[in-house]
């Protein structure tokens, strides 16, 4: 499950649960949620400091847990995308992330 809310008149194209983040030297599996409007980026909240998350999935119980945004990008905001082995989101402030999704990019343009 996904935990973010639509914009009004917002409609999701795409959606992805084998997506790849590329932070320094590390991947993470993430989920990639694109709409008309904004490309939103996914994962489980951390366990670490985040104590409300720790309780709910510690007790014998069944917990289905849901995906959080972990950076939410206006359509708008994205510069160009350079293509490396991730393929590199420049926006428009300047920041970029690297994420390896071979068919968003063909969603996007």
């Amino acid at each position: 499950m996904y935990n973010f809310k639509k914009l009004k008149g917002e409609d999701i194209k795409y959606i992805s649960d084998n997506s790849v983040l590329k932070k320094d030297k590390d991947y993470i599996n993430i989920s990639v949620v694109l709409t008309n409007k904004r490309l939103i980026l996914l994962d489980y909240p951390s366990g670490v400091n985040n104590y409300e998350e720790v309780l709910r999935t510690s007790r014998n119980v069944e917990y289905n847990r849901e995906k959080e945004p972990i950076l939410i990008v206006n359509l708008t905001d994205i510069d160009h995308i350079e293509n490396e082995e991730f393929e590199k989101y420049v926006l428009k402030d300047g920041n970029y992330f690297y994420l390896q999704d071979d068919e968003l990019r063909s969603k996007l343009y």
